[in-house]
């Protein structure tokens, strides 16, 4: 979205899509409109991307928690664990079971809360799964033409959750993840069947 806002122009980009300073993307604060007219007006086309619970909180263990993963001491600090300590995903889960789910990290928060659907009326919700074909939507509503770049056909999956669900989730942890993620399950139909993952 970044590239159709500087009509292709990758010089006009900062390093990173991630350094909201450098996109030229409008923040909220930037629009002075209310908080009403940006959440449930006309004006704007508002969407977000759903993934399932279970690749999801697997990609987030494996990634976060990995001994290379340069911020790993801070996420495991806001578990309440040393950075040396050992962190099996069984206890990752039950310790984010036991946690207040509006205190937890946005990596694993259920989507439901992050995404506050309770407060925020949205147009489409895509699925990281079928996220080519969910966001050329997104950008046709929004631009009125399909993103054509190879850049997104091409599936960027840094640690390859999905290959690796079943080998992590056992009965314990699905029972932990069907727990912490039930309204994620239910608010975005996916199927509670590790096996089809």
């Amino acid at each position: 979205m970044q590239l159709f806002e500087v009509d292709g122009d990758c010089s006009q980009l900062g390093e990173t899509p991630h350094k909201r300073a450098f996109s030229p993307l409008d923040g909220v604060p930037m629009l002075a409109l209310s908080a009403d007219q940006v959440l449930y007006g006309d004006q704007f086309f508002r969407f977000s991307f759903a993934r399932n619970p279970y690749t999801r909180v697997t990609s987030a263990y494996l990634h976060k928690f990995s001994d290379t993963h340069p911020k790993r001491a801070h996420y495991m600090k806001r578990l309440g664990l040393r950075n040396d300590a050992e962190i099996s995903f069984p206890k990752f889960l039950r310790i984010v079971s036991e946690t207040n789910p509006g205190k937890l990290n946005k990596h694993w928060m259920p989507l439901s809360l992050l995404m506050q659907l309770d407060k925020i009326n949205y147009h489409f919700i895509g699925r990281f799964e079928n996220f080519c074909d969910d966001f050329n939507h997104v950008v046709r509503e929004i631009y009125g033409r399909p993103y054509e770049d190879e850049r997104l056909k091409k599936a960027h999956h840094a640690v390859n959750a999905s290959a690796k669900v079943n080998a992590l989730i056992g009965p314990q942890e699905k029972a932990l993840i069907d727990e912490i993620y039930a309204q994620d399950f239910d608010n975005f139909g996916y199927c509670q069947d590790v096996g089809k993952v």
